[in-house]
C-alpha cells in the first residue's frame, strides 16, 4: 500500500489496484502470514478516503469466508458488491461474439447450445466455458476457419476439457 501511495504522489494521479481471482491467494498454497499481509495491504488501500489509492478485488463466493480472516478484510468485505453468474443469453453472447471479430465460426451452431446445457446451473459456468473455448480455439481448424465438433468431442466437451487437461498435467509429472 505504501508503494502505491508513493506512486500516486509521484504521478499526481489516483491509483487503482485490481486483483482478479483473489481465491488464488489460498489455492496456491501461500502461508497464513503471507495471506494476511497481502490482505492487510490491499484492504488498507481500499479503506482510507484521504489517500488516492483504491483496491478492487474479485473472489469466488465460496472463498468469502476465508478472505475474511483479518479484521481489516472483514471491514472491506462490508463494501462488497455481489455479481451473479451470467444468464444463458449472456453466456451465449460470450461464446459467439468474440468470433464475430474473426473469420472463424463454430462448425455446428448446436455446439453453443450444448455447451450452455453443459453448464446450466453451475456456479462456475463462466470459467468452465472459458477453459473449453480456449481449448477449442487452440485446436481450431485453420484451413476451414472452424471450431470443430470433432475437437469438441476430443477435448471431452465442457465437462471433460478441464479433466483432460488435469490428466495431461499429471501424466507429465514424475512418479
Amino acid at each position: 500500500a505504501v508503494m502505491l501511495e508513493r506512486m500516486a504522489e509521484t504521478l499526481d494521479r489516483k491509483v487503482l489496484l485490481f486483483v482478479d481471482q483473489l481465491e488464488e491467494l489460498f489455492t496456491l498454497g501461500h502461508d497464513e502470514t503471507t495471506r494476511q499481509q497481502f490482505m492487510e495491504a490491499i484492504c488498507s488501500a481500499a479503506d482510507d478516503p484521504r489517500i488516492p489509492v483504491r483496491s478492487v478485488f474479485t473472489v469466488r463466493d465460496d472463498f468469502l469466508g476465508r478472505v475474511a480472516e483479518t479484521e481489516l478484510a472483514r471491514r472491506a468485505l462490508g463494501h462488497i458488491i455481489v455479481l451473479r453468474s451470467p444468464n444463458r443469453e449472456s453466456l451465449r453472447e460470450i461464446l459467439t461474439s468474440p468470433l464475430e471479430n474473426t473469420d472463424f465460426r463454430y462448425e455446428d451452431q448446436r455446439m453453443t447450445e450444448e455447451m450452455l446445457d453443459a453448464v446450466h446451473g453451475e456456479p462456475a459456468s463462466l470459467p468452465l466455458l472459458q477453459f473449453a473455448c480456449r481449448r477449442l480455439w487452440d485446436e481450431r481448424d485453420h484451413d476451414r476457419h472452424l471450431l470443430t465438433r470433432e475437437t469438441y468431442h476430443r477435448i471431452g466437451g465442457v465437462e471433460g476439457a478441464l479433466a483432460h487437461h488435469a490428466d495431461d498435467v499429471l501424466d507429465e509429472l514424475p512418479p
